[in-house]
């Protein structure tokens, strides 16, 4: 008997070390019992083809998420088609980038999306997201929370390198502003203490090509450059570090789930939210902060083993509540 068609729906294909991720995890937890199949076919507006547009009519449910999803000052053609409400939909792992946001027309169109009786079930990835989704969108029927999809993976086992490493990841952004001086003050300090350096582009394709350029710019001559089209092999060359610097979200959650800590480079609500279930406020900075240099212990302090094996479970727990509801509407 064939398999239920499901429609992911995100930011795919780009080269995004987080969503491609999604995309493993969704295949890890739901690919026995579904035919899963990235709905956009192109990495520009309109994002799906016109032949792919006419498919949309075959897929039995739509899967839509995960991540910062929902913007207050537009809503993206691609994640929120009205066509997808057509069928059965599902909406997972959804963080809200700006939770203060005023009301606008943009979330006038979430709420009257999400309260579409063609959405089934929402899950947010953070208790502050939840709690900004029940608020502001009127749907406590049917939200819950489950920790960032990622936490679910089986990940490839690594050895720890006999030096101690420090993992950077830095990246192309249109938000970044100067030249990285204080990540530089801050690698250079670590070499002073015995780190030898990886810096790892957390990126492959679109998005891997503009990483990687700022990355080789930032490199010096004694500094390993590490990347990699293979999605687990840039978790690989993570896991192998002591420690991490990451201006990107998902270099923390795949360093936490090999028990390394991430100092992280971005202040945004998900990192700060992130870092609170581990109580580790010690990892919290962003890329210009002066002090950068002097958070970096010689000696890394691990994620406690208890706080990963609870990640991984309640991950998995939100999946199967994802798997139940999907094979329950699809009979």
């Amino acid at each position: 008997m064939s398999k239920p068609k499901v429609g992911l729906v995100g930011f795919f294909g780009f080269g995004n070390f987080g969503d491609e991720l999604f995309i493993k995890a969704h295949e890890e937890q739901l690919g026995e019992h579904f035919d899963l199949e990235v709905v956009n076919d192109l990495t520009e507006a309109p994002y799906l083809s016109p032949e792919r547009e006419e498919r949309l009519k075959d897929y039995d449910a739509f899967l839509i998420g995960g991540g910062d999803l929902i913007n207050p000052k537009q809503v993206s053609k691609l994640y929120w088609r009205r066509a997808y409400l057509e069928k059965p939909t599902f909406v997972y792992s959804l963080g809200v980038p700006q939770p203060q946001s005023p009301e606008t027309p943009a979330v006038g169109v979430y709420r009257d999306y999400f309260g579409s009786d063609a959405v089934k079930l929402i899950v947010a990835r953070d208790r502050k997201s939840e709690v900004y989704i029940n608020k502001t969108f009127e749907c406590t029927d049917k939200t819950k929370y489950f920790p960032d999809a990622v936490c679910s993976l089986t990940l490839p086992q690594v050895k720890l390198e006999s030096d101690q490493t420090l993992g950077v990841i830095i990246r192309a952004h249109r938000s970044v502003v100067g030249e990285y001086e204080c990540i530089r003050a801050a690698v250079d300090r670590a070499k002073e203490i015995g780190y030898r350096i990886r810096i790892i582009v957390a990126a492959n394709g679109k998005l891997g090509a503009d990483d990687l350029a700022v990355s080789k710019t930032f490199r010096r001559e004694d500094e390993e450059l590490f990347y990699s089209e293979d999605l687990f092999e840039i978790c690989k060359a993570i896991g192998e570090c002591h420690m991490l610097m990451s201006m990107k979200f998902h270099g923390m959650i795949v360093a936490t789930m090999y028990g390394r800590p991430s100092l992280q480079l971005s202040a945004t609500p998900k990192n700060r939210n992130f870092l609170h279930y581990l109580q580790r406020p010690d990892l919290a900075s962003n890329y210009k902060a002066e002090n950068l240099p002097d958070l970096l212990p010689p000696r890394p302090a691990p994620i406690h083993s208890i706080i990963r094996a609870k990640l991984v479970r309640d991950s998995r727990a939100g999946y199967s509540v994802l798997r139940e509801k999907l094979l329950e509407t699809l009979g």
